[in-house]
């Protein structure tokens, strides 16, 4: 008769500990969902994604960055943001009338054969045209500080890409990641 009570309380005491367990994965998914839960790192690569795309369609039409870059007055650009789109940035103008001076990035790791790389910010010296931000996420706090060590044209990378591409790409872009069908 003990045994069975016994036996009884722990069926009922395992039956509470998985329901509580159930109760609290619920709840963190909950907290996950209602909590950024990696959405802020997810919407950042999507757009990152979407700009991959807009700048290949626009190589397919024939169109270059370096070509905006030149039509606008900018042959000595540094970039900004040495992570893939940076380095992607860095390689279509190696062969091309625009020259990269030299680059900058926060990652002390960060290093591109045939480009200074500067691990911060360094003050303007002048000598460049522009300078092309590639951490999109970050524009506007990276733009006030390289506005205080003296950099004029900061131009960030989606702003090339948009201004590259015509209206119709743009509206074709948006419908495709909204899973939209045309």
């Amino acid at each position: 008769m003990i045994w069975i009570a016994v036996i009884i309380g722990i069926i009922v005491a395992l039956v509470v500990l998985f329901l509580g367990f159930g109760i609290f994965l619920k709840e963190l998914r909950r907290s996950y969902r209602e909590s950024d839960g990696g959405r802020k790192e997810n919407e950042k690569l999507r757009y990152i994604i979407r700009m991959y795309n807009l700048w290949l369609m626009e190589k397919g039409e024939g169109k270059n960055i370096a070509d905006y870059l030149r039509t606008n007055g900018c042959i000595g650009v540094v970039i900004y943001g040495m992570s893939d789109l940076g380095v992607r940035l860095a390689h279509e103008l190696e062969d091309s009338e625009v020259k990269v001076l030299y680059a900058m990035d926060r990652d002390i790791q960060i290093s591109l054969h045939g480009i200074e790389v500067f691990h911060g910010i360094k003050d303007s010296d002048g000598t460049e045209d522009a300078v092309i931000v590639t951490n999109m996420s970050a524009y506007d706090q990276i733009r006030k500080e390289l506005v205080s060590h003296g950099f004029k044209k900061i131009i960030c990378i989606d702003e090339i890409l948009y201004a590259m591409a015509p209206t119709d790409k743009l509206m074709t872009i948006k419908s495709e990641v909204k899973g939209e069908e045309e």
